[in-house]
């Protein structure tokens, strides 16, 4: 008998609500701490448009469900790890 293969699709997060301008202001916050500056007068808003997201939060549902997933580290930890990585092995 043949098995069919099956896939599955998983949102993998740590299931936290984030705005852009809140994803702005933790990675100014953290580069600041990092010796790097950045004026607000650089930031600038346009008119939202059809399909723009205001706020993102996955569902994660599936993945605890199904593969047993547990966000270890969290939004703010993990986006002061990523620009740690960065810095370090990008020489920024």
């Amino acid at each position: 008998i043949k098995q069919k293969n099956k896939h599955e699709v998983f949102n993998i997060s740590v299931s936290e609500r984030t705005s852009l301008n809140k994803l702005f202001n933790i990675i100014k916050k953290i580069a600041y701490k990092n010796g790097i500056k950045y004026s607000d007068n650089n930031k600038k808003y346009y008119k939202f448009r059809d399909g723009d997201v205001r706020h993102s939060l996955a569902e994660i549902n599936k993945a605890k469900k199904i593969l047993g997933y547990r966000p270890l580290i969290y939004f703010f930890e993990g986006i002061t790890e990523t620009f740690k990585w960065y810095k370090n092995y990008k020489n920024v």
